[in-house]
């Protein structure tokens, strides 16, 4: 029997780390695709008949450049806390032409869409709030106004009467 050399420890370590990876990465396929597939399946560059394809934010398109593999220990542990964060499985459906024509940087895409559906709803608030804002200025200019009138009205009045005088036949001091 031949003595096998003992691997080096770095060797040991992105080896463990590979394994982790591979499975988090195929804990994800079955809880959100329900992909049954043995980790040392999992592909970071996968086929269409194998149903899924990963979705990235372009800062983590370099994880999808080479092999699980080939990768370094730093890359495993990258892929593993990004995983649901800035990476995600989708099902690998062939795209359409249009869907062809659109950008495929996914997670970034779907999280711009969210981004901006949130814009949306907070921008209609706050249109909302400017219009009801606008409607109580209004409201409060009107009743100004015609309180204004009716004191210049009341003003009027007054004036009339104090040239009338007392007894209303004159002008006080006349």
């Amino acid at each position: 029997m031949e003595d096998r050399p003992t691997p080096r420890p770095g060797n040991v370590q992105r080896a463990e780390w590979r394994r982790k990876c591979r499975q988090v990465l195929a804990d994800h396929l079955r809880a959100k695709l329900g992909i049954s597939i043995e980790p040392n399946q999992v592909r970071l560059v996968p086929d269409l008949q194998d149903g899924y394809r990963w979705v990235r934010q372009p800062e983590r398109e370099h994880l999808f450049m080479k092999q699980l593999s080939k990768h370094s220990i730093g890359a495993y542990m990258e892929l593993c806390r990004e995983i649901n964060i800035s990476i995600e499985a989708v099902a690998w459906i062939e795209p359409t032409i249009e869907e062809s024509k659109l950008s495929t940087s996914g997670v970034g895409d779907v999280l711009q869409l969210d981004h901006l559906r949130s814009d949306n709803v907070r921008l209609a608030e706050a249109l909302s709030l400017s219009e009801d804002k606008i409607r109580a200025e209004i409201e409060a200019r009107q009743q100004a106004e015609e309180k204004w009138r009716s004191d210049k009205e009341v003003k009027k009045a007054l004036t009339v009467l104090h040239r009338l005088g007392p007894q209303g036949h004159g002008v006080v001091g006349e």
